[in-house]
């Protein structure tokens, strides 16, 4: 599998402080990875490293194939990138803001066009940017990112300060940029929702230290699958469970079956039993709770990384 970003026992101290802890992540091509972790917990600093912003007390970065310690300025010419509140002139028009950035870069006009309607600004590029809400701002600033048409964006908490509908849209526009201009985005963020309704791949990092590392569906295998079921009589249904060969439990008057279960053959059985059945459902964990099992799993998150080889 091609890597777009891969990092070697990427580390940094801050004096006596070690803010990222031999990180090594895998953002395959064409992937939406979400870097997610709890504030403070290291995103923003090995974004920094990433881009060569800081500099790492060890370990090595490589984008697209290439160090970043040695061929920085060839990379960042493929990179796009939006970290912390995006620069722009207030007292210039949406397009005007991006014609600047076109001429830096020498690219034709209309690419400024082309950016705007991918982040869905051409009807406000007259504008002052003075004018726009915190929403268009930020989409205005994922346009200068994109402008140059590269093969990694980089999102520093995107989201960040949005209302619902700013959180939305933003969305919205990130999920589909794979699709629309071929690039692999790598988007942190400390909301978990985000990440879940548009990444392919998630890393997790909480204390500089890089917890797990997948697809969202590897993820999702790492939380609890129980079948819950409500009975009457309770022992009669827990008798002809274990019958069909599955482990259960018992608590507060409902029955739960450990693991994956074949629910209609078990309600089948039951009803064919004379056993009345009020209730019966997959019981799967959140990825919220499996998020925070990991976060809260202090000394043992070895236990859940993924070896290298589960991206292949």
């Amino acid at each position: 599998m091609e890597y777009i970003v891969e990092t070697k026992g990427l580390s940094k101290k801050f004096n006596d402080i070690e803010a990222v802890k031999n990180i090594n992540l895998k953002v395959p091509k064409g992937c939406i990875y979400g870097f997610l972790g709890p504030n403070g917990a290291g995103k923003s600093t090995t974004i920094r490293m990433l881009l060569g912003l800081i500099k790492m007390t060890q370990g090595d970065v490589e984008i697209l194939g290439k160090s970043i310690s040695k061929e920085r300025v060839e990379i960042l010419k493929e990179v796009g990138a939006l970290v912390e509140t995006p620069s722009y002139y207030g007292n210039l028009s949406a397009y005007d803001n991006l014609d600047i950035v076109r001429r830096i870069l020498g690219l034709e006009k209309k690419s400024i066009d082309t950016a705007l309607d991918i982040v869905g600004l051409s009807d406000n590029k007259n504008k002052y940017v003075k004018n726009f809400s915190l929403g268009m701002k930020q989409r205005l600033g994922i346009a200068k990112a994109i402008i140059g048409n590269p093969r990694l964006l980089i999102l520093d908490e995107p989201t960040n300060g949005l209302d619902p509908l700013g959180i939305i849209e933003i969305r919205e526009m990130i999920r589909s940029l794979p699709d629309k201009i071929g690039v692999t985005v790598l988007v942190s963020s400390h909301i978990l929702s985000e990440i879940e309704q548009i990444a392919t791949h998630v890393g997790i990092v909480n204390k500089g230290v890089l917890c797990f590392q997948g697809t969202i569906d590897e993820l999702m295998a790492l939380g609890k699958n129980d079948v819950k079921v409500v009975a009457d009589p309770i022992e009669s249904a827990c008798s002809k469970i274990k019958k069909l060969g599955y482990e259960v439990e018992v608590e507060n008057k409902k029955i739960f079956i450990k693991g994956i279960a074949d629910i209609p053959k078990i309600n089948r059985e039951l009803v064919g039993s004379g056993i009345d059945v009020y209730h019966l459902s997959e019981d799967k964990e959140t990825l919220e709770e499996i998020f925070l099992n990991i976060i809260r799993s202090e000394g043992n998150t070895d236990a859940y990384k993924i070896s290298e080889n589960r991206f292949h």
